[in-house]
């Protein structure tokens, strides 16, 4: 299953975008450290070597939100996140014998009037809805390539 790209914008440039990425059949796949953490890494790779800015990730049991914008006139989204699934993906079936991710993603793509802030806002507190901590400064698997999280919303 594959959510549909917006057909006359192609997701290249300076954009910022929502990114919902499932791991498959919604197993938690991401209540492992070893797991999150190695993601984070390939993560932090991959948007370095695509020239995006990781504002915010939050990995959630079964699933991982991202903030990201664009940090050159080549960045580019789709390519980014088709080369983090493979590596993520490659490492835990050699890892676990699993496929980690469902196939596709969901974007979304933050308009101006929304405010970046205000989608950061609400994946922070994604683990709070969920009842995973009372606070999203408290949830382990929540960060910033960019910011300190903690001081994003004061």
């Amino acid at each position: 299953m594959s959510a549909p790209r917006l057909e006359n914008f192609d997701y290249i440039g300076y954009a910022a975008y929502s990114i919902t990425i499932c791991c498959n059949f919604k197993h938690n796949y991401f209540e492992s450290d070893k797991t999150v953490h190695e993601c984070i890494n390939i993560l932090k790779e991959i948007a370095e070597k695509y020239q995006f800015k990781i504002y915010l990730y939050t990995f959630m049991p079964d699933h991982l939100h991202l903030c990201v914008i664009g940090d050159s006139e080549n960045a580019n989204l789709q390519k980014m996140i088709k080369i983090f699934k493979q590596k993520c993906g490659f490492w835990f079936k050699k890892e676990y014998n699993k496929q980690l991710f469902q196939q596709g993603y969901y974007d979304h793509i933050i308009r101006k009037e929304e405010g970046i802030e205000n989608v950061m806002k609400y994946i922070a507190n994604n683990p709070v809805r969920k009842e995973l901590c009372k606070n999203f400064e408290d949830y382990r698997f929540t960060g910033s390539f960019e910011f300190d999280v903690n001081k994003i919303f004061m």
